[in-house]
């Protein structure tokens, strides 16, 4: 999110974080072109300001400034809810966006494949360890920087145990969605 807005390529929000003019709605067509999807109308919509119209768009790191929502109650709900939005980036108007998630995600799944191979000695650890840390880095930059904005820095001692489960999360809920495996409320 702040690395696309800051260059000036703004991709994806949170509905519940979200705030705009109703003239910059109006001027950017609403939710126009996005009615028969589950899920989506906000990343669409933010698109859709930055496309159509001379809106500037902002991203807040102001701990003010962030609405909080209410966890789902298990992870069932969890997953259905994630595949369903996973389900929207189908429809992004931006064809690289979906050619870079396609991308990562067969990066995810190569690094679930290869890992075996590497306790079989068949890849060699080093390249393992290389393509596990283009992922693992620049992530936790991002998300240092997320906890401290939400005063949640004590939560950076569980980001390399958590780091297996964000890799099959992506895959899982990845599936799931781009098949359209999952049910609206």
């Amino acid at each position: 999110g702040v690395w696309a807005v800051g260059n000036n390529s703004p991709l994806i929000c949170n509905g519940s974080n979200l705030s705009y003019r109703l003239q910059t709605f109006q001027d950017a067509g609403g939710y126009d072109g996005t009615d028969f999807l589950p899920s989506g109308d906000d990343d669409l919509f933010l698109q859709n300001v930055h496309k159509r119209t001379p809106w500037k768009i902002k991203y807040s790191l102001f701990s003010e400034t962030i609405n909080y929502t209410r966890p789902l109650d298990n992870l069932g709900e969890f997953i259905n809810q994630r595949a369903r939005w996973a389900s929207k980036s189908l429809h992004y108007p931006q064809k690289w966006l979906l050619l870079l998630m396609f991308m990562i995600y067969l990066f995810y799944l190569l690094l679930i494949i290869l890992f075996p191979l590497t306790l079989f000695q068949v890849i060699p650890w080093k390249v393992y360890l290389l393509g596990l840390g283009l992922k693992i880095i620049p992530e936790f930059f991002v998300v240092a920087k997320a906890t401290k904005v939400l005063g949640r820095s004590a939560l950076l001692k569980y980001f390399a145990m958590t780091q297996i489960f964000q890799i099959l999360y992506v895959i899982v809920v990845g599936f799931l969605g781009f098949f359209g495996w999952f049910s609206w409320k």
